[in-house]
């Protein structure tokens, strides 16, 4: 039972992380209709600007102040190299653009930091012990910051001017420029946002694990998976699906039988066969159900 709960535990942990991701392609996806794959890049990018900046001795203010100086400089680098394809609606052109600036981003930090992990000790990292089931104080920031970022989503999307024009833009764009929006700044801001959270999902894989160049990629192919499969245009799908996509993986790999045990390996051949049975079951998302009209 208590390795049960462990799996439980630190998959809702690894699927906080996922999602997260996953939150910054569905809301770039939301105003542009563009897979911004690059973020996975980013988010090490950002993560490895923290370690860097955590070799002085700067306060954790200066080093928030540099976080999102960081983040804007990225923003406005993706944003000006993305806009052509957005503004000519050429999705799939700005999906390649998006692959090519991560591979861009991963070679550089591969060249100047080389291929070994590296922490990023913000703070001392302490494990929590609750009979057999350990918690480390990362962990629990993890969830909680998963929690207040999507409160603070929701609240923003639907109590505040800003997110009313996101969703206008989101839903009919060209509508949105009739009334009024200044869609170009949605957008840009939209960047921002994605950008500033993969940032932080970066920062927290480095804090609970480790960051390698090419750590971005095996989240950025968790977190496409999980909003295709919940549903591109529905956040709840991309909720239950990040889960999902890391729960199940993990008790099999985890509870197999002494004499049929699996390997980490096997991971990723469970999420692509979990994504197909879902997809098959229900390609348009999750939640999506027809309505007729009688």
């Amino acid at each position: 039972m208590e390795l049960f709960t462990q799996i439980i535990i630190n998959s809702l942990i690894s699927g906080t992380q996922v999602l997260l991701l996953a939150t910054g392609l569905f809301l770039v996806y939301s105003v542009t209709r563009i897979m911004h794959v690059g973020l996975g890049a980013v988010a090490m990018i950002l993560a490895y600007i923290v370690y860097s900046l955590l070799q002085t001795d700067l306060n954790i203010f200066m080093l928030f102040i540099l976080f999102l100086t960081a983040a804007l400089i990225l923003t406005i680098l993706t944003y000006l190299l993305l806009r052509g394809f957005i503004n000519r609606e050429q999705n799939l052109l700005g999906l390649l653009m998006s692959l090519t600036i991560g591979v861009f981003f991963e070679s550089i930090l591969s060249i100047i930091f080389g291929p070994e992990g590296r922490f990023i000790n913000l703070f001392e990292t302490k494990s929590y012990n609750f009979s057999e089931i350990t918690v480390t104080n990362v962990g629990i920031l993890t969830l909680a910051l998963g929690i207040c970022l999507f409160a603070t989503g929701l609240f923003i999307l639907r109590s505040t001017p800003e997110g009313r024009k996101l969703r206008a833009t989101s839903s009919n764009k060209n509508l949105a420029i009739v009334l009024g929006i200044k869609t170009q700044k949605v957008i840009f801001i939209t960047f921002f946002l994605a950008t500033a959270i993969a940032g932080l999902v970066g920062v927290l894989k480095g804090m609970y694990t480790a960051v390698t160049p090419l750590a971005g990629l095996n989240l950025i192919i968790m977190s496409f998976i999980a909003l295709i499969v919940g549903g591109p245009n529905d956040y709840r799908g991309t909720i239950v699906a990040s889960y999902i996509l890391v729960l199940i993986p993990e008790l099999l790999i985890s509870l197999s039988i002494d004499s049929f045990s699996l390997s980490a390996s096997w991971k990723m051949v469970f999420v692509f066969v979990i994504a197909t049975i879902l997809l098959t079951l229900k390609p348009q998302g999750l939640f999506y159900s027809v309505t007729r009209n009688t």
